[in-house]
């Protein structure tokens, strides 16, 4: 991922951001030895892309690519979830000192393996026809073309992309509601943590800190969904000494207060007083 570039207007730069990132996916995608978890990563940055500019285009053209990319990430995500909760339930289980290879602990353990996906590569080897990859692919290969026919727009640069300050708005207010609900806390403390990733060079020095302040709360948040996620599959299977352990950790408030002190360090400022503080970096570094 590379960030906006210091004479490249903001239309070209975004266009450019969103272009490269879903390029990546594809290649993820395509390649032998690809990563379905860099195609999530390159697919949440062309979201994050979009979400920078999308009040400066045709709201017909934001919903036809966005009602896209949202098919495509949650294709991925529901690819990429079997084995989150997995790993998540291999190490909860030698926290609480219970056995993965006895008994319902077995069993559980094992349904989760079976919904796991091996690999979402359209050239895997020893992997017979996917239709899913096939359809990743070419969906993406569409929004790709999509882009690529944005209209022209002229947004004002002298100041930054207007996504940035929706994009804080919207992830403090979430902030504010934590613990619940942390998953789509996360999503909008990732997008947040792209936009400023995208806007790094406009002052590295202040930029980067918050960014990645930003960035372990979302990780912490992140956890604390799969948790709860997987704390209500537990619940669902039968009552039994073997379950209690488990979700006795799960349910553990430890880990709260630091996410809450993270989250308050990072969105201290109020929105109005972000914006005016990334608006002075980015008209000195364009100008400079």
């Amino acid at each position: 991922m590379s960030p906006l570039k210091r004479q490249e207007s903001i239309e070209d730069g975004c266009r450019r951001l969103v272009c490269e990132s879903i390029e990546t996916a594809i290649r993820e995608l395509t390649r032998k030895d690809g990563s379905t978890r860099a195609a999530a990563e390159s697919v949440r940055q062309a979201d994050a892309g979009i979400a920078l500019i999308e009040s400066e285009l045709p709201r017909e053209v934001t919903r036809r690519d966005r009602r896209l990319l949202d098919r495509i990430a949650a294709e991925i995500a529901s690819a990429l979830r079997p084995g989150l909760l997995l790993k998540h339930y291999d190490k909860l289980a030698g926290a609480a000192g219970v056995s993965i290879d006895s008994g319902q602990g077995k069993a559980f353990r094992k349904a989760l393996a079976r919904s796991q996906v091996a690999g979402l590569s359209m050239n895997a080897p020893n992997r017979s026809f996917d239709p899913i990859v096939y359809r990743l692919v070419a969906d993406l290969a569409e929004l790709r073309g999509q882009v690529g026919d944005w209209p022209v727009f002229e947004p004002d640069p002298a100041r930054p992309p207007i996504g940035l300050r929706r994009a804080y708005t919207h992830a403090r207010r979430d902030a504010q509601l934590v613990p619940a609900p942390a998953e789509h806390a996360a999503s909008r403390l990732r997008t947040l943590e792209l936009h400023l990733a995208f806007l790094n060079r406009c002052c590295p020095a202040m930029v980067k800190p918050h960014r990645k302040l930003i960035q372990a709360a979302a990780e912490q948040l992140d956890q604390r969904a799969t948790r709860s996620a997987l704390a209500e599959m537990l619940t669902s299977t039968e009552k039994s000494d073997w379950a209690k352990p488990l979700l006795d950790k799960l349910n553990d408030p430890s880990g709260t207060e630091d996410t809450t002190k993270l989250l308050a360090q990072a969105f201290a400022e109020s929105p109005a007083a972000f914006n005016n503080r990334i608006a002075a970096y980015w008209r000195s570094w364009r100008a400079d």
